[in-house]
């Protein structure tokens, strides 16, 4: 990983098939190559979001960044990912993302989990939290 590269895509399967991915993601981040993660979250391998996402959080990524990253995941493994962005304080960077496979159906319990402290934290207006604990 010292050396530059100027086609990272051998790094990429190579920390991919032996587990590197933190620290995959914190060389394509700090060499400036964001289309290098999405390619690796979109087009290698989508379960490793939670650890990526995680990963850019630590490394004080743009949120606006992680957002649009997520707005494109559809599928990962939600309890790893709420997990990540609890661990880090930003649950609450996952509302829309959460939502939006909570209109999908989806019925895992870490979504509704999620969701549920998140509602309860914000306490907003806007969701009735009492009446969404009882129906969840």
């Amino acid at each position: 990983m010292e050396g530059k590269f100027s086609d990272p895509r051998a790094l990429i399967y190579l920390c991919d098939m032996h587990g590197f991915v933190e620290d995959l993601t914190r060389y394509l981040y700090t060499t400036g190559q964001p289309m290098c993660i999405e390619i690796y979250l979109f087009k290698v391998n989508s379960n490793s979001s939670p650890k990526v996402l995680g990963t850019l959080l630590d490394l004080d990524c743009e949120e606006v960044y992680i957002r649009q990253l997520l707005n494109r995941i559809r599928v990962c493994p939600i309890p790893e990912l709420v997990d990540e962005f609890e661990k880090r304080g930003k649950l609450r960077l996952l509302n829309t993302w959460l939502e939006a496979r909570y209109e999908e159906r989806n019925q895992e319990p870490a979504l509704h989990n999620a969701l549920a402290k998140i509602y309860i934290e914000s306490s907003t207006k806007d969701v009735n939290v009492e009446d969404f604990l009882i129906k969840n």
